[in-house]
């Protein structure tokens, strides 16, 4: 397991490398924070639970990611926020923002439903099309008390 981790951990680093995709990376942290944010709760992480959840929500689990690709995003990337917030072991691994917007182009990456010849940076717009798409957006307009 802790090799296809490493394997993970390098594939992250060598799509971040690329210029467009670490741009992308900001824009979409900045238009995923809200989606977080009703996730994560007062908390400012969101569990492994949560996590499916936001995937089954907004339809990415199971039609564009299986829940292997969605366990190795999110332990790998949680792994790195422990590290980072210098926390060590903890009982429950979580992902902040950052992270998860990782594991969101992770799954973007590595996603069956949009063939092999498309890069990454149409991939990752053609799935948060999709999930803006979903029953997710209302899920989230639903927690922060709008329907319209």
């Amino acid at each position: 397991m802790e090799e296809q981790n490493l394997a993970l951990l390098n594939e992250i680093i060598d799509i971040l490398k690329d210029e467009k995709t670490s741009e992308l990376l900001n824009y979409s942290q900045d238009v995923l924070k809200a989606y977080f944010d009703a996730y994560a709760g007062s908390k400012g992480v969101i569990d492994y639970t949560t996590f499916v959840k936001f995937h089954r929500d907004f339809e990415i689990f199971p039609t564009l990611c299986n829940r292997m690709t969605l366990h190795n995003s999110f332990y790998t990337l949680a792994f790195l926020n422990n590290r980072t917030e210098g926390k060590g072991y903890q009982k429950e691994p979580t992902l902040n923002l950052q992270l998860f917007v990782q594991a969101l182009i992770l799954c973007a990456f590595q996603s069956k439903g949009f063939g092999q010849n498309i890069n990454l940076t149409e991939r990752m717009i053609r799935f948060m099309k999709r999930m803006f798409q979903s029953r997710g957006v209302t899920i989230v307009k639903m927690k922060l008390g709008k329907t319209r």
